[in-house]
């Protein structure tokens, strides 16, 4: 069973999966792409896969909060900065309104999936993770400091 938590995470991750996994069939069905086009059109989808993928696991298998949240917010980083880098591109290059509005909605969609996924992996409580990452491992109990005299 999925936990609550995750199903926004692995949403994210196959949101991701089906746009750039079309974009991989595009390179090879679509563009008349030269071999040398068609290997430097592959690198951003399969950063993506791998970052979907990435998402995936998290999403699937239990992972410390801290891994979760850097996996996700690195996910969601680069999601973010490339639909609002691309959008701007495509929507002021010469491509049909069609192409431009397809291409605006698939960015909404995935930025809005990728701050969804991102939120749920807020607040997540650090004190469970014994990692150097966290405070230098396991945080200690404070203890309350008397009031008064000696």
């Amino acid at each position: 069973m999925i936990r609550s938590a995750s199903k926004p995470i692995l949403v994210f991750s196959v949101w991701t999966l089906f746009v750039w996994a079309q974009r991989v069939v595009n390179v090879f069905t679509v563009a008349k792409l030269t071999p040398a086009d068609q290997a430097g059109a592959l690198v951003r989808p399969i950063v993506f896969t791998v970052l979907g993928l990435m998402c995936g696991y998290v999403a699937l298998r239990p992972q410390p909060a801290v891994t979760t949240r850097r996996v996700v917010g690195g996910a969601a980083g680069v999601t973010v900065i490339q639909w609002l880098v691309q959008g701007v591109l495509i929507a002021l290059r010469d491509y049909s309104t069609g192409f431009i509005v397809v291409h605006i909605v698939l960015g909404v969609v995935s930025v809005a999936v990728a701050l969804w996924a991102l939120r749920s992996t807020a607040g997540k409580d650090e004190s469970s993770v014994d990692s150097p990452a966290v405070g230098g491992g396991l945080k200690q109990q404070q203890r309350p400091v008397a009031q008064g005299g000696l």
